[in-house]
């Protein structure tokens, strides 16, 4: 007597447990490469809005080379990167944007700190949220600050 059913029941058995193995592979590849793939374009947006944030910088210290006393510009930031809230903040003479994932990113202002001093307003130490989708930049006597 041949036992055809049970090497039909076993071939089965087998393929079932391929096709799983394949299905499980290509979604642990996809999901490592949306990760990397979230990781890098979060890092990029990072990277947009410190230069953003830069240039707000230097157009206020431009205005301290033209005499003027006071000056307060409005930037428009995005409000979330890869779908998650971030801060802005200073630290010496570098701007960091970070998110609660870990994300950050330092850009340095350069000489505009010889002659000009950079700093945070009093409310905002820890950092501006992008809560608002917008921050502004402020020039007080040769202080530049960043706040909300």
């Amino acid at each position: 007597m041949k036992p055809k059913g049970q090497y039909l029941s076993l071939e089965q058995m087998i393929l079932f447990t391929i096709s799983i193995v394949i299905m499980v592979t290509v979604y642990y590849s996809y999901s490592t490469l949306s990760d990397q793939a979230g990781s890098s374009i979060g890092r990029n947006q990072m990277e947009e809005v410190s230069e953003i944030v830069m240039s707000g910088v230097y157009r206020t210290y431009n205005s301290y080379d033209s005499g003027a006393d006071y000056k307060k510009i409005e930037i428009k930031i995005p409000r979330e990167i890869s779908e998650d809230m971030y801060k802005i903040k200073t630290e010496g003479d570098e701007i960091v944007v970070y998110n609660r994932g870990g994300l950050e990113v330092r850009k340095k202002i350069g000489e505009i700190t010889q002659d000009v001093t950079f700093d945070m307003h009093e409310e905002f130490k820890t950092g501006v949220t992008s809560r608002k989708g917008s921050i502004f930049i402020e020039l007080e006597n040769n202080v530049i600050k960043i706040g909300r």
